[in-house]
């Protein structure tokens, strides 16, 4: 079963990246869908496939649950990368996390530059990282960081996603 794992990945990140970009949300039944097909593809393997699941879902949620809590990214963000651990399991999961922050860092620098605010765009993201490293909302003074606030600059994080899980599909890891 696990030859069904790469074009479930691909076909979920590519479909949430075109959702994104269309409507700047990332629909519940294709995050929960995922999530579904990952347990059940991981679990025919046996019990440890199940767990490798779980574990990909929960170190998901680890590490986004406290981007989405300090506004820093949406649920439906969490909730696809939740899915995206169910079918990678945890190692592979980072690997795509890790992809799409340093696809997502250059897609931001490019809009950045494009939108000519890449000063600005720096020190927000020092700002950001200064109140994560003290447990603090960065919206909290600056509600203009916040991705709920109208008219904040904002990505759509399925983008990068997608992007990181064709990186993780075609290069060797």
């Amino acid at each position: 079963m696990t030859y069904l794992l790469t074009p479930l990945l691909l076909a979920v990140a590519g479909l949430a990246a075109i959702i994104d970009v269309r409507s700047r949300r990332i629909p519940n039944w294709l995050s929960l869908s995922a999530f579904v097909a990952g347990l059940v593809l991981h679990a025919a393997g046996g019990r440890a496939g199940l767990i490798t699941a779980l574990f990909g879902s929960g170190l998901a949620l680890l590490i986004y649950v406290p981007l989405f809590a300090v506004q820093a990214l949406g649920a439906g963000d969490v909730k696809l990368m939740a899915a995206l651990g169910a079918i990678l399991g945890p190692a592979a999961w980072f690997w795509v996390f890790l992809a799409t922050c340093l696809v997502g860092g250059a897609l931001a620098v490019l809009t950045a530059l494009a939108r000519k605010n890449l000063r600005a765009t720096v020190w927000n993201t020092l700002h950001l990282f200064q109140c994560l490293t003290r447990f603090e909302s960065p919206s909290s003074r600056h509600p203009e960081l916040s991705v709920r606030q109208a008219g904040s600059a904002t990505m759509p994080h399925a983008v990068p996603i997608a992007a990181a899980a064709c990186l993780y599909v075609v290069l060797p890891h």
